[in-house]
């Protein structure tokens, strides 16, 4: 199946629905995504080298935690959701 985003105008309201090879080629076509930084307690802060594979910015340093939101998800929902999948962390506080 392929990955399908919501389309945004430039207010954030969903205007409508395409599919990940569409937003990437089209600069046009706003989606939503998310990008978590993580420090640690020393103020470290960690970055991941995307893979060499990705259809966009392939081997470049990115967030710690990085994605698309799925159709119909909240920015929080999406936040929480990919910290656990890329990260393992299950909880986190807001600065």
């Amino acid at each position: 199946m392929k990955e399908r985003f919501d389309i945004v105008d430039r207010n954030d309201h969903v205007i409508g629905q395409a599919e990940r090879s569409q937003v990437h080629g089209n600069p046009e076509l706003i989606h939503r995504v998310i990008h978590i930084l993580v420090f640690n307690s020393a103020a470290d802060w960690f970055l991941q080298q995307r893979s060499w594979n990705k259809d966009t910015q392939p081997g470049k340093w990115d967030t710690a935690v990085g994605d698309h939101l799925d159709t119909g998800e909240s920015y929080l929902q999406a936040a929480l959701r990919e910290m656990r999948e890329e990260r393992g962390i299950e909880t986190a506080k807001s600065t």
